[in-house]
């Protein structure tokens, strides 16, 4: 089964994390409350939140067009990563 301490240990490393976070959830997802979705992004520095109705715990089956299309704006938006020569 699942064991809360490893979720609670993953949640407290979440502040350290450096990188642009896209939580994508439904408010209609039956198994995890949205407010875990607010909760988890504001866990993290960078954390963008987008919303996508009409998902029943399956987005990708539910809403594969939405999701798609919310993962290509969040990567729109990401400025490129610089590197080092």
């Amino acid at each position: 089964g699942l064991d809360s301490r490893y979720t609670i240990a993953a949640a407290r490393r979440l502040a350290a994390f450096e990188r642009p976070v896209l939580v994508v959830w439904s408010p209609q997802d039956p198994i995890f409350p949205f407010d875990h979705a607010r909760r988890l992004t504001s866990l993290v520095p960078d954390g963008h939140l987008e919303v996508v109705d009409d998902s029943f715990g399956l987005m990708p089956l539910d809403q594969p067009e939405a999701l798609a299309d919310a993962i290509a704006r969040f990567l729109a938006e990401l400025k490129p990563a610089r590197t080092s020569r």
